[in-house]
């Protein structure tokens, strides 16, 4: 693509390189519009002879082509394309999920010239039609060959943007501690729930344990193992480390490592052995 000023008798339909003000001092034409013969009367009257333009040359691909083109490449599941204008289009998210973005392979693209694609930063938390990324392309046009670049980068090993849609579960909260502070700990637990909903999940029961003594522990220990939930209870260390959730915790994960040694024994032994938990 070349820049350079040419008589208005060759102008027509060439690239307008910059804007032009009218006599009042406002815009009268804008940079970047194909100049037509009505175009070309109006610099006459304002006694120009010639307009500085771009020259789109046979090998080059115009803005918003080579911006569609190069949305789609790098396109990934869980995203649509918006309309292209002025060589800028946006990746909408079509679902709440989490960006992927091969951040190696971005870089690679945004070091070729007259090309830019940004985006928010990889595993950010994203909402149905929220914009991810966008691609510009800064001069009106870019060769072929740079389009054609950007094109093989992205057909490598998976996407460049991608939205891993949130699954829907099934949630099942466990509150547990003194019977006295019952009602405030559902009340406390409120926020918790509208966060999981938030995250397109449903609370479908809560159970209430108490730690009074250690019958309550067994209970609770009992639930943590049906329920899969002793491992989340001991990486976020609820209730700030009480004795009472440890304890039940350390007696669901004994119980949860004896039924994995039992299933290893009847899956290599072809029978039930039964094994003490250690």
């Amino acid at each position: 693509m070349k820049f350079e000023p040419v008589p208005l008798s060759e102008a027509k339909g060439k690239i307008l390189g910059h804007n032009i003000a009218g006599s009042n001092g406002q815009r009268l034409l804008r940079k970047g519009k194909p100049l037509t013969d009505e175009d070309l009367e109006k610099l006459r009257r304002l006694g120009r002879g010639s307009v500085y333009v771009a020259q789109i040359e046979p090998e080059d691909v115009d803005e918003n082509k080579a911006a569609r083109r190069i949305a789609e490449a790098i396109r990934g599941p869980g995203l649509h394309i918006t309309g292209v204008t002025s060589g800028r289009t946006n990746l909408l998210a079509d679902t709440m999920g989490i960006l992927r973005i091969d951040v190696e392979r971005l870089a690679q693209i945004n070091e070729g010239n007259g090309i830019t694609l940004a985006t928010l930063m990889t595993h950010s938390p994203t909402q149905p039609r929220q914009i991810v990324a966008t691609v510009k392309i800064i001069p009106y046009a870019v060769p072929e060959s740079t389009v054609s670049l950007v094109e093989a980068i992205s057909n490598g090993n998976g996407p460049i943007v991608r939205v891993d849609a949130l699954p829907s579960r099934a949630v099942g909260m466990i509150l547990s501690g003194s019977n006295s502070i019952h009602d405030k700990l559902v009340s406390d637990f409120s926020p918790l729930r509208n966060r999981i909903e938030n995250l397109g999940s449903s609370v479908t029961r809560t159970d209430f344990v108490a730690l009074d003594d250690e019958s309550d522990e067994a209970a609770l220990a009992s639930m943590l193992s049906v329920s899969g939930f002793a491992d989340v209870v001991a990486r976020v260390q609820l209730y700030g480390g009480n004795r009472s959730v440890f304890h039940a915790v350390k007696m669901s994960d004994a119980e949860r490592e004896k039924q994995k040694r039992r299933e290893y024994l009847d899956r290599h032994l072809g029978h039930r052995i039964g094994v003490r938990a250690a």
